[in-house]
């Protein structure tokens, strides 16, 4: 930490770090310059989403692109994966979408944060995103919510019949993905299994 704040107490932190906010904000290099080398210390949650949009607002010089780059790479605070997928989704425009896509899984975002928008963005976006879309669905673990994953199925099924086969080889793949899950949920992939086998059984 800057030892100028070193000895804040939580309300002025707080301030300090609201102000380094607005200074990301500014659209003034200089200013953005001097602020990105006081984050260190000062930095919470709400920084990475302030970080994340900088990084695709087109105002950085590549250097300080760079530097911000690095800093949502190593983001080590808890749901700081979760927040730059945030403002991935919320983008308005693409430019930038996969690099942040990308630097989520970096800092351990999972798909199940916002599967439904995530298939959304497949179905409707660019090749680089589709391929950051398939990297956060390859470490899914499981998905808890069964509506979202009845919705995230449908809106790729639809996009699938819709289109040329040449044009949804990627989609099938995160198709291929979910439909895993309903096999590992029901065991035997059929529907058979009652959940006493504890998931363990063998199909025949």
């Amino acid at each position: 930490m800057n030892p100028e704040n070193a000895d804040l107490n939580p309300e002025e932190l707080k301030m300090v770090r609201t102000q380094l906010h607005t200074e990301f904000q500014s659209e003034n290099t200089d200013r953005i310059e001097v602020a990105l080398g006081l984050v260190d210390g000062i930095a919470d949650i709400t920084t990475v989403g302030v970080l994340a949009r900088l990084l695709v607002s087109g105002v950085l010089r590549p250097e300080q692109r760079a530097m911000v780059t690095a800093m949502l790479r190593d983001v080590k605070l808890e749901g700081g994966g979760a927040a730059i997928l945030a403002e991935a989704v919320a983008l308005q425009v693409e430019m930038g979408r996969a690099d942040l896509l990308a630097l989520a899984w970096e800092a351990g975002a999972t798909a199940e944060d916002n599967l439904v928008k995530l298939i959304e963005l497949a179905v409707s976006a660019s090749f680089e995103v589709q391929i950051e879309v398939m990297t956060l669905l390859d470490e899914l673990e499981g998905i808890e919510d069964e509506s979202e994953w009845t919705e995230a199925c449908s809106i790729l099924q639809e996009a699938i019949e819709e289109r040329d086969a040449s044009e949804t080889a990627l989609l099938a793949e995160m198709q291929t993905i979910l439909r895993g899950f309903e096999a590992a949920s029901s065991c035997c992939g059929d529907g058979s299994c009652d959940g006493s086998c504890g998931g363990d059984c063998t199909c025949s």
